[in-house]
């Protein structure tokens, strides 16, 4: 059915009169947008020492919370906020 709908799709940006042209990036009076600069550190968290504990005291621990799924949930709940945090 897409191989159908395909000749179409590609008909609808012509049929609609949309332009395609792009600005020449050698003309220089042609608008070209500046790049943007965006640092690789700008989400970095310098790394902080965590004293470890006890692997019984953290098994009982993780089986008091839920099992590891419950971490799995809380990764997927944290996710949206760091991207919201970095725009």
């Amino acid at each position: 059915m897409l191989t159908r709908l395909r000749p179409a799709l590609l008909a609808v940006p012509l049929a609609c009169g949309c332009s395609m042209a792009f600005a020449d990036p050698l003309d220089p009076a042609s608008g070209v947008e500046p790049p943007v600069y965006t640092s690789a550190f700008e989400r970095y968290r310098p790394w902080e020492e965590v004293e470890p504990g006890g692997w019984a005291e953290a098994n009982e621990r993780v089986g008091r919370i839920g099992g590891w799924r419950t971490y799995l949930r809380e990764a997927d709940e944290a996710e949206p906020a760091r991207e919201e945090k970095a725009r």
